[in-house]
């Protein structure tokens, strides 16, 4: 199996498949193969219909979960393996809108707030004073930030697309002090105090986070993409065009962030003018 696992890497990658896409797709043909307990090249399409099965209704994975693990598996049996299984162009999760919680700005204030950790702090600052992607917010370079524009450089984004988005002065405040606290010159902006080399884990954001949240008593679900829910939510509240938005958050289509509300009118003055406001107490 670890053969085809390296094929499989092989072929995502000559397709200009994203690293982070590699890893989801070759680890959930691994999940496949544990689970069934069969080699590739002995299930059949009862098995596999069996298998999406228990991805629904035993572990109730999401709907996008759910259309991960049939994309790698389509890719798996099409370019690695050579075989055609009709369920797998077929295959749709049952889809629900499901609203997140959005955090108030003094929520947002008060949870950040109450982080123990300066590096989790300003990363956590960074994700809803920018929106961005918990992964965009970990993959942030020293040489990422424009201090004369006010931007920040987003490289290699979902979808493999770069963008800039403002941030505001108290954001890049505290950046600035992360960045004397840390001794930071060169490169990633958020290593991790535990293993050389390495980002600050994932996991650990989410868990302080809800911490936090805890400790203040705020019951709604606090995520680190809760951040970048309440950033969009919060220029959108405050007359900024859900236009800008979209360019800010990275969506291709507009569709996918008119989950905030109806389009409005704004101005680049008025998203510098809204975000001063709402990270000014930070």
């Amino acid at each position: 199996m670890d053969r085809l696992r390296d094929r499989m890497a092989r072929e995502l990658r000559v397709r200009g498949m994203a690293e982070r896409t590699v890893s989801a797709y070759v680890d959930d043909v691994r999940l496949l193969v544990e689970r069934t307990g069969m080699h590739p090249a002995r299930l059949t399409e009862e098995g596999i219909k069996a298998y999406l099965d228990d991805l629904l209704e035993v572990r109730q994975v999401a709907p996008s979960t759910f259309a991960q693990h049939v994309a790698a598996m389509r890719f798996f049996f099409t370019y690695v393996v050579q075989r055609e299984f009709p369920i797998l162009r077929e295959a749709r999760p049952r889809r629900r809108l499901v609203l997140p919680d959005v955090l108030s700005v003094s929520e947002v204030q008060t949870v950040l707030h109450a982080l123990r950790l300066p590096q989790v702090f300003t990363l956590c600052a960074a994700l809803y004073g920018c929106g961005l992607r918990r992964s965009e917010g970990l993959g942030l370079e020293v040489d990422c930030i424009d201090r004369d524009r006010g931007l920040l450089h987003i490289r290699d984004s979902k979808g493999g697309s770069d963008r800039f988005v403002p941030v505001p002065p108290r954001l890049q405040e505290i950046l600035d002090a992360h960045l004397q606290r840390e001794v930071i010159g060169s490169g990633p902006l958020f290593l991790s105090r535990i293993i050389p080399g390495r980002v600050v884990s994932d996991a650990n954001v989410g868990k302080a986070l809800r911490a936090a949240a805890r400790e203040v008593g705020i019951t709604k679900t606090v995520t680190p993409h809760g951040l970048r829910h309440a950033y969009a939510t919060h220029l959108l509240e405050r007359g900024v065009s859900l236009l800008l938005i979209q360019k800010f958050l990275g969506h291709r289509s507009l569709q996918t962030t008119t989950i905030y509300t109806h389009l409005t009118a704004g101005s680049m003055g008025r998203v510098h003018e809204a975000l001063g406001l709402m990270t000014a107490a930070l």
